[in-house]
């Protein structure tokens, strides 16, 4: 029996932008304690499972893959060009900010004045190509968190190749599993050579093999809340909860690492995310978080630089003297100003950067731009 995916709304979803803004609130929480004077809180440390940050990450890796799905499944019979319009979206919602922040951070670390740093041409090319997640001293070094946005831009590239393969229930819990298995073999047996594990540690977290399962959770939770089940996904879903469950219970009985702890974040940020498409709790889905969430991608950019300035300029240097309590005045007090700049930056790089690409998608689509605003909200 052939399954199809039933075809959904592609208007805006609340809960998907407030998970978006928890997911850059977790990112905050973390970097935080990047200034010299801010101490981690060692109970927050421990609740968190070695920081937030890349939790946070995680949660915006199933976001992305789950709302990539929603516009996907919508599009593709829409549009005469709908795989060129798909890579033409992802680059204008991705590109035109990056590229000023990458500017930005070759300008203060004094790349036109000494270069100090020695970045070299190739360095440069493969970051502005989002190649850089592929070279570990290149990954993460010119941009602040910059591996995260060649993880996603390599994520954008495989898409469309892995929704033509991953149509049903069961293939996509097929493949989860396999992938979280050998990704999570490949990265044990990096941590074994000396290069990684001395030089390079956390290039086998933050490299896109590592980050691909999580992606493909939200694949998962997408195909479960919008396809037919069968009764051999019913069978196959069972059986995958009963090898989850084994490898679970094997690695904390004989501390065998079977399963990545992203993984399991990102497994428990999938169930979230099915809950908030059923029961959109205002305590978690609210005006203040949904806007968060959709700045979230300027905040991302821009957070590091702003903390430095408020370091700068004394502003975190209050109540220094009250451990807990300086962590989070300076996390509020990053998270209003983040805010406020990424606002900004939203209206006056992210939307013309978008507009950009959807006049160019209008073009060869033979479709006039009527209304930009509303047309905008579903990219």
């Amino acid at each position: 029996m052939k399954q199809t995916v039933k075809v959904v709304s592609l208007k805006r979803h609340p809960y998907i932008d407030a998970l978006r803004g928890w997911a850059i609130i977790g990112v905050l929480l973390a970097h935080v304690s990047i200034v010299g004077s801010v101490i981690y809180p060692s109970w927050l440390y421990k609740i968190t499972y070695i920081y937030v940050a890349p939790r946070g990450v995680q949660l915006f890796f199933v976001v992305s893959a789950f709302t990539l799905c929603l516009s996907w499944y919508n599009r593709k019979k829409e549009e005469k060009h709908a795989l060129l319009n798909f890579y033409i979206r992802r680059f204008f919602r991705i590109a035109p900010l990056f590229y000023v922040v990458l500017l930005y951070f070759l300008y203060i670390q004094n790349y036109w004045s000494g270069n100090p740093n020695h970045f070299s041409l190739p360095n440069i090319l493969a970051t502005i190509f989002f190649l850089n997640g592929f070279f570990p001293a290149w990954l993460n070094n010119i941009v602040y968190g910059g591996w995260t946005i060649a993880v996603e831009m390599t994520f954008y590239l495989c898409f469309p190749l892995l929704v033509s393969y991953i149509k049903s229930i069961r293939t996509s819990l097929f493949v989860l599993l396999l992938a979280m298995i050998l990704m999570q073999g490949l990265r044990l047996y990096l941590n074994t050579l000396s290069l990684f594990h001395a030089t390079f540690s956390t290039f086998t977290f933050e490299f896109f093999p590592s980050q691909l399962p999580v992606f493909l959770i939200g694949i998962v939770v997408f195909l479960c809340l919008n396809s037919p089940w069968t009764l051999l996904d019913r069978k196959v879903f069972k059986l995958s909860l009963v090898v989850f469950a084994f490898a679970l219970f094997a690695q904390f009985l004989f501390h065998v690492p079977l399963i990545a702890g992203h993984y399991l974040y990102g497994i428990f940020f999938g169930l979230l995310l099915v809950f908030l498409t059923k029961y959109p709790t205002k305590l978690l889905v609210n005006p203040i978080t949904t806007h968060i969430g959709k700045v979230s991608y300027s905040m991302y950019l821009s957070h590091v630089a702003i903390l430095y300035i408020l370091d700068r300029i004394g502003f975190i240097h209050l109540f220094s003297t009250f451990p807990i309590l300086h962590f989070f005045y300076v996390f509020f007090l990053l998270l209003l100003v983040t805010t406020g700049v990424s606002t900004v930056l939203f209206h006056i790089i992210e939307r013309p950067g978008q507009l950009i690409g959807k006049k160019l998608i209008d073009a060869h689509e033979k479709v006039a731009t009527l209304d930009i605003n509303s047309s905008l909200k579903t990219w």
